[in-house]
C-alpha cells in the first residue's frame, strides 16, 4: 500500500531530504543519543542514509523493551513502527545521501503562509528569523554591533588570502560579529559566556550545526584567549581546523579591540601590506592599543597604529 502511494516519487532525483513530524524527530533524537552527538540541538541535526537505514531496521525488528533501549519514548511505542515503515520505504525509493532534521513542520508552514501571503511566501532578502530574534531581544547597542560587523569583514577581506583562509568563513564571522555582544544584556561582566549560550540555543533556522557552533564559539572567545583543548575536542567534528578557528577569533577580537572607544562612526582606516596591518587614525586609540596587547597572537602578523590621518 505504501509503495503504491509512493509511485508519485518516480523519476525524482534528490540527494538530501528534510524530515518533519513527530515520528521523524523521535527517530532522529534516538540516533543522536546513540551516536553520543556533542551538540544537543535536534533542529538541523544531519546524518547519513546508512545510519538512518540501519536504525530504521533496528526499530522495525524491535519489541517494546528493545524500543526503549533504542531511546524511543513510551508515548511513541505503539505508533513508531508504522511511521518508520513509511520512512523505510521512502528511503528505498530514493537515492538519498543525507538526512536533515527539522524542528518545525506543517503548523509553522501554515502560519508563515498566512503571514507572508502578500510577499509571495518569501521572507525579505537577507532576513533571518533567528538572527532577528537575537538582535531584537538581546542586542541593545545596535550601532556598535553594526560597526563590529563591518570592521571584522573588512579585516577578513584584507587578510584571508595571505593566511590561506577560505573566503566562505566571512559569512559566519559576519553573523558572529553582529550577535557577539548579545550577552551584555544579561550581565556585562560575563558577556561572552551569555552570548555563547544565547547564540547556541537560539540560532536555528537557516543554519547548520557547524555554522551555529562556529558562530557561538567565536562569540565565546572574542577578546579572550584561544579556545581550550576541552572545547575543541568536544566539538571537533563540527568546528573547522584549529588554525582557521584561531584566525577567525583573532579577526573578531581585533575588531572589538579597535572599537574599544565606542566611536559614533568608525574613525580610522586600514592599510595592509603582507604581514602588517596599519591602523591610520585621527585619534590616539589608547584603549585599542591596550586591548590589542591582551590578545592571543597569530604568527607572521604585526599591527601598527599611526596617527593622525
Amino acid at each position: 500500500y505504501i509503495d503504491t502511494k509512493l509511485l508519485v516519487l518516480d523519476n525524482i532525483q534528490v540527494s538530501s531530504i528534510i524530515g518533519i513530524g513527530g515520528t521523524f524527530r523521535a527517530v532522529a533524537l534516538s540516533i543522536m543519543q546513540s551516536l553520543n552527538y556533542p551538540f544537543k540541538k535536534l533542529h538541523a541535526f544531519e546524518f547519513t542514509h546508512e545510519i538512518f537505514n540501519e536504525f530504521l531496521v533496528k526499530i522495525l525488528q524491535a519489541d517494546a523493551v528493545e524500543l526503549k533501549n533504542l531511546n524511543i519514548k513510551s508515548n511513541r511505542l505503539d505508533i513508531i513502527k508504522p511511521g518508520v515503515l513509511i520512512l523505510s520505504r521512502i528511503m528505498n525509493k530514493l537515492d538519498v545521501k543525507n538526512i536533515i532534521t527539522s524542528g518545525v513542520g506543517v503548523r509553522e508552514g501554515v502560519y508563515l503562509t498566512d503571514l507572508l501571503r502578500n510577499s509571495k511566501d518569501k521572507l525579505p532578502h537577507n532576513y533571518n528569523t533567528s538572527v532577528r530574534y537575537i538582535l531584537d531581544t538581546f542586542t541593545q547597542d545596535t550601532n556598535y554591533s553594526n560597526q563590529l560587523n563591518k570592521l571584522s569583514k573588512e579585516i577578513f577581506t584584507l587578510l584571508h588570502e595571505d593566511f590561506n583562509i577560505d573566503k566562505k568563513f566571512i559569512y559566519e564571522l559576519g553573523i558572529a560579529s553582529k550577535l557577539s555582544i548579545c550577552g551584555a544584556s544579561i550581565n556585562i561582566y560575563f558577556q561572552n559566556r551569555h552570548s555563547y549560550q544565547i547564540i547556541k540555543s537560539s540560532l536555528e533556522f537557516g543554519f547548520t550545526h557547524k555554522e551555529i557552533l562556529l558562530i557561538s564559539t567565536l562569540s565565546k572567545y572574542m577578546g579572550k584567549s584561544f579556545p581550550s583543548n576541552s572545547h575543541i575536542s568536544k566539538y571537533s567534528s563540527l568546528l573547522p581546523e584549529e588554525y582557521t578557528l584561531h584566525f577567525l577569533i583573532y579577526v573578531l577580537s581585533l575588531s572589538s579591540a579597535l572599537l574599544s572607544h565606542r566611536p559614533r562612526n568608525i574613525d580610522f582606516k586600514l592599510e595592509y601590506k603582507k604581514g602588517e596591518l596599519n591602523i591610520v587614525s585621527s585619534q590616539a586609540l589608547y584603549l585599542s592599543k591596550e586591548a590589542i596587547k591582551n590578545l592571543d597572537i597569530i604568527k607572521d602578523f604585526t599591527i601598527k597604529i599611526s596617527a593622525p590621518y
